[in-house]
């Protein structure tokens, strides 16, 4: 496992994977509640 001394390389490749994420939609419904959630298909 490769480990940084310092913050800042961590910082900047957690950025770099946020930029290359999408947010999951919101597609199901809790009939409980009336929420919207991310089924967990659409997550992985």
């Amino acid at each position: 496992m490769r480990m940084s001394d310092s913050i800042k390389e961590i910082a900047a490749a957690f950025a770099k994977f946020q930029a290359e994420v999408n947010n999951p939609k919101n597609t199901a419904k809790n009939p409980q509640f009336g929420s919207k959630y991310a089924p967990l298909d659409v997550v992985i």
